[in-house]
């Protein structure tokens, strides 16, 4: 765990791919004009510290790096919730921990279901989940299609509860349980689904619930007008979770930005939650910096080029002046991208120390490789 005197920066999609890697990493490098995308001080960054890199499994983990990170680094006990299964039931895999950060802390120990609306879509030889976050969901939205739903979710044995426009708890009203793993939605994207619902006697409820519910939506208003609009419909729900409410453990003293289950997060483990700025280096800050990340999941390499000079001249500088001053002791970065996460700190220079050259690192190797 870092030191509370450390500022954490975690940057979701700041690891491209390696077929591209290397080109990135020579914009990044690159002078600052008239190059579009050059990053001086996260460049220097990379140099003054060797990279921890731990590879991620998806398909095993059931949630993204990036998930899996902030679940790792808040102690989420994964036993607990496959002790807490009926016996015929899958095990849940490690993203069942997100689920219950979207629901109001509470005593209550049942496991933890969220719904959230998607969209999937027929792909050469599947059926793939959209990405939910390009959805737009209004509350509007979301309202009208679950009292559509509603009766249909109580006849199958479900109750639902709205929690946000994206997302409902979903609750089995006996003491059964939906019958797969319960991966998140990032894990699921562009992937077939089948792989995600089992297709034995003890998912057949959840995916007979799921039929109904496509037929029910289909000809429903909001879709309509969605088709009108030309917005993909809003066609499934896609179930994830299937653990008990748990108790994190960070050692920070706030969090700032991210999705909504950041905010879940801090509110669990009791710490305070603020909104991303440019000036949020603090000591025992932990910040996610997720403007890279809808760049890097569309392979969008000359957006993610700019957004990523553009934190360098913003947020990236503000925090560097912070370690210069020793306002901060050090910055850790958490990078992520499809299948693997590095770590690197980099240490303030005080004392003679800042005289001294700053050893550096060739970083664009294991920036390129996967296996580095």
């Amino acid at each position: 765990m870092p030191a509370s005197s450390s500022l954490t920066l975690v940057l979701p999609g700041a690891l491209p791919p390696s077929n591209i890697a290397g080109d990135i990493a020579a914009a990044l490098r690159a002078p600052v004009s008239p190059t579009p995308g050059s990053s001086p001080v996260f460049s220097a960054w990379l140099s003054r510290a060797k990279p921890k890199i731990s590879d991620f499994d998806v398909s095993q983990q059931g949630c993204s790096p990036h998930e899996g990170w902030w679940l790792a680094r808040a102690g989420y006990d994964l036993d607990a919730a496959r002790a807490n299964r009926p016996p015929e039931a899958p095990a849940p895999v490690f993203g069942a921990g997100l689920a219950p950060l979207l629901v109001p802390p509470s005593a209550d120990t049942t496991p933890v279901w969220v719904g959230r609306l998607a969209h999937i879509r027929i792909s050469q030889d599947h059926l793939a989940l959209a990405d939910p976050d390009e959805l737009h969901v209004t509350e509007e939205e979301s309202i009208e299609l679950a009292n559509a739903a509603r009766s249909v979710f109580e006849l199958d044995g479900f109750s639902l509860q709205h929690l946000s426009a994206q997302d409902w708890r979903i609750t089995p009203m006996t003491a059964g349980h939906p019958g797969i793993p319960g991966a998140t939605p990032a894990a699921a994207v562009d992937r077939d689904i089948d792989a995600w619902w089992p297709q034995g006697t003890v998912a057949r409820p959840w995916r007979r619930l799921v039929n109904e519910i496509q037929m029910e939506w289909y000809a429903h208003p909001v879709n309509e007008a969605r088709r009108d609009r030309g917005q993909p419909e809003i066609n499934t729900l896609w179930l994830f979770g299937g653990s008990p409410q748990w108790k994190p453990k960070l050692d920070a003293t706030r969090l700032v930005g991210g999705p909504a289950w950041v905010q879940g997060l801090a509110q669990a483990a009791g710490l305070p939650w603020e909104a991303l700025t440019d000036n949020i280096a603090s000591p025992g800050t932990i910040a996610c910096v997720g403007s890279l990340d809808l760049a890097h999941r569309e392979e969008d390499w000359g957006r993610w080029l700019i957004e990523m000079a553009r934190l360098d001249s913003t947020l990236f500088t503000a925090a560097q002046q912070a370690l210069t001053e020793g306002r901060v002791d050090s910055i850790e970065l958490i990078l992520t991208g499809h299948d693997r996460i590095a770590q690197l700190v980099i240490p303030s220079k005080r004392g003679l120390a800042r005289w001294l050259p700053t050893p550096k690192h060739d970083w664009t190797t294991w920036w390129s490789s996967p296996n580095s």
